[in-house]
């Protein structure tokens, strides 16, 4: 069965930006997320920023298309397809859409009296239309052509219940956001996607700040999304050419804000639904340029040839923890990673030699320790009787 989504807008709708993506683009890309293949968007208005929404998708190669009027929409839908409707300012989770996508049968998702507002619809003394459901292509196909002027979502709702579809009662932990307060609802989205990462470099350092800063400005996260893999492929070339220059904590400096902004480009990602373009090369970047840097670095204290052996084990040691960690447990927030080896090295450059000899030190007995831990837990699951 093929999965879709009609996207109703109607006069009401948002005006300002959702983590910096218009109403009609934010709308496409949560119906995107929640594992729509066809996309459909109503629209009474044709403005710029439908337009631009429509282009933006087409141009990543997805199946979108305007319809300017509800007897359009009926020949747009094949009578098999499961069909995500979106109405209204609502905004819900991606896990209840593709909840919703992916059950059968018309389905409504609705809120109790208590905690509805002036923007959920009535049906019953029960529950209240959120303006978001499940329908299916000829139910669709059906209505459409004869609901002329009238609302859209409305009268698919309506039919919906005279069908006796299914309703889903909202729950209170579920997350329930409203468009009409971007930025309080653009905090609580990004805070949604947020995953603490493995290593504590990662898991102390960069990811907070990552968060922090994309909490703040949401506005930037669609050009973050868009152009940051370029920028940080960038920074991570640099980092080893500045090294070159014997300009260790500055090679390292850049080093960190390329893990930086890598690990904002995943939030924003995630946030905004944009698809990251070469996510692969720069994860291959990242661990490149992290062994180069840290060669030179190694190399730099010659003739000493300790400091050459715990580099090589270091970046051993390293790529064989992120080989053999099949998780982001809970118990993984000391785990030696890539960023807390530039941190560490970074505070021990400003103390000469002997310190950057004991900084190498430190960490190949964490990646060490990082690698018998997981070789342990990994050993134990295999062997374990079942």
């Amino acid at each position: 069965m093929t999965l879709a989504a009609l996207i109703i807008l109607d006069e009401d709708r948002p005006k300002a930006p959702v983590l910096g993506l218009s109403w009609p683009e934010f709308q496409l890309r949560c119906a995107l997320r929640a594992g729509a293949l066809h996309l459909v968007l109503v629209s009474d208005r044709v403005t710029r920023d439908v337009v631009e929404a429509v282009d933006r998708l087409r141009g990543e190669g997805l199946s979108t298309t305007l319809a300017r009027s509800n007897a359009e929409v009926a020949d747009l839908f094949h009578p098999d397809e499961a069909v995500l409707l979106l109405t209204g300012n609502q905004i819900v989770s991606d896990g209840l859409l593709v909840g919703l996508l992916q059950a059968s049968g018309p389905i409504l998702l609705c809120i109790e009296p208590a905690r509805a507002g002036p923007g959920h619809e009535l049906i019953d003394a029960r529950s209240h239309w959120l303006g978001i459901g499940r329908v299916d292509g000829a139910h669709v196909r059906a209505i459409a052509p004869m609901s002329g002027d009238w609302d859209l979502g409305s009268t698919l709702m309506r039919n919906a219940v005279a069908a006796r579809a299914k309703r889903t009662m909202l729950t209170a932990d579920d997350m329930l956001l409203s468009a009409d307060v971007p930025a309080a609802t653009a905090r609580a989205m990004v805070t949604a996607v947020y995953e603490r990462p493995r290593g504590w470099g990662a898991r102390w350092v960069t990811a907070p700040l990552s968060l922090m800063i994309a909490r703040n400005f949401p506005a930037l996260l669609p050009l973050l999304a868009r152009t940051g893999p370029w920028l940080s492929l960038t920074a991570f070339a640099l980092s080893p050419l500045v090294q070159l220059g014997q300009w260790t904590a500055a090679a390292l400096i850049v080093y960190l804000l390329a893990l930086l902004l890598s690990a904002l480009v995943e939030l924003a990602a995630a946030a905004t639904g944009i698809p990251v373009r070469h996510a692969r090369i720069t994860a291959h970047a990242r661990d490149a340029t992290g062994v180069v840097l840290l060669a030179l670095i190694v190399v730099r204290m010659l003739p000493d040839l300790a400091p050459i052996v715990l580099g090589v084990n270091i970046a051993g040691l390293l790529a064989l923890a992120e080989r053999i960690a099949v998780d982001k447990g809970t118990s993984t927030a000391w785990f030696a990673d890539i960023g807390g080896c530039a941190l560490v090295l970074l505070i021990a450059s400003f103390f000469g030699q002997t310190a950057l000899l004991a900084g190498l030190g430190v960490m190949a007995v964490q990646a060490f320790i990082t690698v018998a831990f997981l070789q342990n837990r990994l050993s134990r699951a295999l062997t374990s009787p079942r």
